[in-house]
């Protein structure tokens, strides 16, 4: 869910699209089809009268922000989740109720956001085992009981098994086990995979999670080359919106589980559901009624006007962090003046999460450096650098659910002198009345969003320098949201320094001085939080290529 008003949410969803798909039962030119999906989890709709069509021979991409209910989707289209109300058609054969392996055999196949493959198997033997899985079930069957590996294969699995070796150019590899094999080549191998099962559709979840931007044009390629070869359909479930953009024969949009748009590239570029949905309803207002990076007293603007000289508080210089071969963070470099705001921004797996756990000191630096208030805190441990007031809020609530709301306090002030400790906890309940009211009620009674209001008044109670806000909004109804973001901009008003990460656009940006988006662990374009062409630009695909641009 995107927005923080959701009755306005949802009225402009179902005002913004009538009947997305017509009945077309029996159509040759359509493949996969779902007619008015409906899912709901415990009383939430996840799904709400949804259609979508997969033409033949078409890439066809499927966006939305986070909560959009893309994956519950896929899900129902791939069989792995039984959906409340609706159909699903492949090939114009009904298998609503059919289980996933039964939609294999009519022709669907679908990859992982995380690969699914067998680390002791070569590159060959991941297409042989997937060919046979399909074709020759008996036979495959036959050669596991027998003990003895696979049987040598037939002309036509060798046929079949090379020429998808040539298609996604791995050849050189065919004979290397998976195991220590880079991400972006894994990707390959699940796709190649996939396509060994000689399938009708495939849908692919996320498939560059975690890739680099060479990784990502040789997965495109090889995408592209896959339909114009073979002429099968592919559905994208990305992120990765100038990805989808760039590949998509159609696109549709998702919100609040309802469609919102389908179209062209160029059309959902331009349409305005879709940019309100990713980027706020703001977008719609008055030039006069947009939100402005707020300036109190101590953000950057002053600062600068002030004190020309003024060094930043948090210098970031070709900043690099790994998850095993996966590169995380590549060369990212930025600056954050004292008392300023910076939103940080990207679609999941851009690395933002990454680099707050980095500055922190909760994952070490492959290369590069940090530098917080003149202290080289590249290669510091995390308690060291937050006791030097650089404190990193992450995902999920940081609070002892045994405690009470006064002891979680408490706690968290143990680093002051005891002087000083009463009055901190004094003050972040002033800060938090909520928190005053249920001072003795066990952290873990709390709602969701008092449990983040406490969590956010455990790292204020200590006077940090710099706070980093990791996606603080996560899980919440729209009202507590706006309770939560409130609770910020009274840390802000403080004068505390801040970087907001954060999937909620609009409310970023709506307190934020400078924007920074970041693309596959890269700086993909930074400026002014009020630079809200630049912001769209590379939210929805309309920058040229993957270079770092500044606003």
């Amino acid at each position: 869910m995107i927005s923080s008003h959701a009755e306005g949410g949802k009225a402009r969803v179902a005002a913004a699209v009538p009947k997305a798909v017509a009945e077309t039962a029996g159509d040759p030119e359509v493949i996969l089809e779902g007619r008015g999906i409906g899912v709901s989890f415990k009383g939430l709709r996840a799904l709400d009268d949804v259609d979508i069509q997969v033409q033949v021979g078409k890439v066809f991409g499927l966006l939305g922000p986070n909560g959009a209910g893309k994956s519950t989707l896929l899900g129902v289209l791939s069989g792995l989740l039984r959906p409340g109300s609706g159909e699903v058609h492949v090939a114009g054969t009904p298998v609503t109720h059919e289980a996933p392996h039964c939609r294999a055999e009519r022709g669907l196949a679908r990859t992982f956001q995380h690969p699914q493959l067998f680390a002791d198997l070569t590159v060959e033997q991941h297409l042989r085992l997937a060919y046979r899985l399909h074709h020759e079930r008996r036979r495959l069957w036959g050669d596991l009981v027998d003990g003895g590996g696979l049987r040598p294969a037939t002309p036509e699995e060798s046929r079949v098994v090379g020429e998808l070796l040539e298609l996604l150019e791995l050849q050189e590899i065919a004979d290397h086990p998976v195991v220590g094999l880079p991400l972006g080549t894994c990707r390959l191998v699940e796709v190649a995979q996939a396509l060994a099962t000689r399938p009708k559709v495939v849908l692919l979840d996320e498939p560059s999670s975690g890739l680099d931007p060479l990784e990502t044009r040789r997965l495109v390629t090889a995408l592209s080359d896959v339909v114009d070869a073979h002429g099968v359909s592919l559905l994208l479930v990305e992120h990765d919106v100038e990805m989808v953009m760039s590949i998509s024969d159609t696109i549709q949009v998702l919100e609040f589980g309802q469609t919102i748009a389908v179209g062209t590239p160029a059309e959902i570029r331009a349409n305005a559901a879709v940019k309100s949905a990713y980027l706020g309803d703001q977008l719609d207002a008055p030039d006069e009624a947009k939100p402005r990076a707020q300036v109190v007293a101590g953000t950057a603007e002053g600062r600068r006007a002030e004190e020309p000289s003024a060094r930043p508080m948090l210098r970031v210089d070709q900043l690099c962090a790994t998850y095993g071969d996966a590169l995380a963070l590549d060369n990212v470099s930025l600056e954050v003046m004292p008392g300023s705001v910076l939103a940080l921004l990207g679609a999941n797996g851009a690395g933002k999460s990454t680099l707050g756990r980095v500055l922190s000191g909760l994952i070490p630096a492959a290369s590069g450096g940090i530098d917080f208030d003149g202290v080289d805190v590249t290669a510091l441990p995390a308690y060291e650098i937050r006791r030097l007031g650089l404190v990193y809020l992450p995902e999920g609530r940081g609070v002892f659910p045994t405690l009470s709301v006064a002891d979680n306090l408490k706690l968290a002030v143990r680093t002051l002198p005891k002087p000083e400790r009463d009055s901190a906890v004094s003050a972040a309940m002033d800060m938090f009345p909520i928190l005053g009211k249920r001072r003795r009620q066990l952290a873990g009674q709390l709602s969701g969003g008092e449990q983040q209001m406490l969590s956010l008044a455990r790292v204020l109670a200590v006077g940090p320098r710099l706070v980093i806000a990791d996606e603080m909004s996560l899980g919440l109804a729209p009202k507590i949201v706006d309770q939560v973001f409130d609770a910020l901009r009274a840390g802000i008003d403080r004068g505390i320094t801040m970087i907001v990460i954060e999937q909620l656009v609009h409310q970023a940006l709506s307190m934020a001085d400078q924007c920074c988006i970041l693309r596959r662990g890269q700086v993909a374009w930074s400026g002014a939080a009020t630079a809200v062409d630049g912001i769209l630009d590379h939210y929805l695909g309309d920058a040229p290529g993957n270079e770092t641009t500044s606003g």
